[in-house]
């Protein structure tokens, strides 16, 4: 949906791109018309000037040439099988009175278009006598006149409809043209709405810490004739409190560096060994393997080795394991593979347990969701995953993940080796 604004610069492009492309267009056809009848002027003006310097009469339908004596009788002498009597008297009549105006001029007599040139103090000597003449010659123009007509009438057609492809074409122009603006618009407003969630969420997820804490240290305030070893309890609710949100803080400090890593470029250039990298990371966490009595299985395929960044690849699988671990059925499994096919290598970490429904699943990698599990229970702060796509995608990866409910959970992320 276009707003107002965006709206109204999409119509001030559309009127500026149809006014100039029809003024060029105008413009275009207007030169072509002019050129066409200035040609037709010269090549009727040529045609008359050839005759007028001849002497001979010319008994045509298209061309004819009179000659008028000067006497008072202004004896008309010409004779044409084309034209009566009285409409030769009748052109002659019109034409006389432009005597020696060296260009020529139209009349329209009897539905026909003619053009004429006069020219007076024309000599003609016979053996007797000398007698000075006023000649006139007539064209019958006609034709060209109806060709430059029709020429008219095409280029007006012509004009017309590329004045509607114009309007039209133009149209969907402007509205390419303001796709960035509104991709542009309807970004800035996505950014908007997710800072608005971002706030909201994170201030929820600290209210919770801040609660226990403030509600544990009233107690304690409530209770100072008491020994610190009886109010233990609240000492305990209020370290849970501050662990919880230094664990958050990390994570969104942690999201603001990526992002900052977005607008520039990370250093990519350790030789890391995936396989031995996992088994690092598990070593860091054997403890909570320990306790939920799980068993963790990890690739043989030593040797795959890609040029990363080792310490963002750390996090993801960190991450990842630790999520395995946090949703993984008691008793259960994990299982970590590393593989390389072709140019790109895949680290997988797949658990048992209850699975993610097909509701949460698209939504998993995003900010702050924190999909319940099938049993109901959601842990964490919603973010760890977010991390880990985000770190994946700045390292020029693609992550994944996929569930079986009540089965398994997979995830995974993909390297592609330059």
């Amino acid at each position: 949906m276009m707003n107002k604004t965006i709206k109204k610069l999409r119509n001030k492009i559309w009127l500026t791109l149809s006014i100039s492309f029809s003024s060029l267009v105008i413009l275009m056809l207007a030169i072509i018309y002019l050129l066409m009848s200035q040609n037709t002027q010269h090549m009727i003006y040529q045609s008359l000037n050839m005759r007028l310097s001849s002497e001979a009469y010319f008994f045509e339908d298209i061309f004819f040439s009179v000659f008028i004596s000067s006497e008072e009788t202004r004896n008309i002498h010409a004779s044409s099988q084309y034209l009566s009597t009285s409409t030769l008297e009748s052109l002659v009549s019109q034409a006389l009175p432009l005597i020696d105006d060296h260009y020529y001029h139209h009349l329209l007599m009897d539905d026909a278009t003619w053009a004429y040139m006069v020219q007076g103090a024309y000599t003609i000597e016979s053996e007797t006598h000398t007698t000075d003449y006023t000649q006139i010659i007539f064209v019958n123009v006609t034709e060209l006149m109806d060709k430059l007509k029709r020429l008219l009438l095409i280029l007006s057609v012509i004009g017309s409809a590329s004045l509607f492809v114009i309007i039209i074409g133009n149209f969907f122009v402007a509205n390419k043209l303001v796709k960035p603006t509104i991709r542009a618009f309807a970004k800035e407003k996505e950014v908007n709405a997710f800072q608005k969630r971002f706030i909201a969420n994170a201030s929820h997820e600290l209210r919770t810490p801040l609660t226990l804490v403030k509600g544990s240290y009233d107690e304690v305030l409530d209770n100072l004739s008491k020994t610190v070893i009886s109010q233990k309890k609240w000492f305990n609710v209020m370290d849970f409190g501050i662990r919880r949100m230094e664990s958050l803080t990390e994570e969104l400090l942690l999201l603001s560096e990526l992002a900052h890593h977005k607008s520039g470029k990370i250093d990519k250039n350790d030789v890391v060994d995936l396989c031995g990298l996992v088994q690092e990371v598990v070593a860091v966490l054997e403890m909570k393997v320990v306790e939920k009595g799980i068993t963790i299985s990890t690739s043989e395929n030593l040797g795959i080795m890609v040029k990363q960044n080792r310490e963002k690849l750390k996090q993801v699988v960190l991450i990842l394991l630790d999520n395995a671990i946090k949703y993984v059925n008691p008793k259960g499994w994990i299982k970590v593979e590393v593989l390389s096919v072709d140019k790109q290598v895949n680290l997988c970490v797949k658990n048992s347990g209850k699975g993610i429904s097909t509701v949460d699943l698209p939504h998993i990698f995003e900010r702050f969701y924190r999909g319940n599990d099938v049993s109901g229970k959601s842990k964490g702060h919603g973010l760890g995953l977010a991390i880990a796509k985000e770190t994946i995608e700045l390292l020029g990866g693609e992550i994944f993940a996929e569930s079986v409910v009540g089965e398994t959970t997979t995830f995974g992320f993909t390297l592609f080796i330059e």
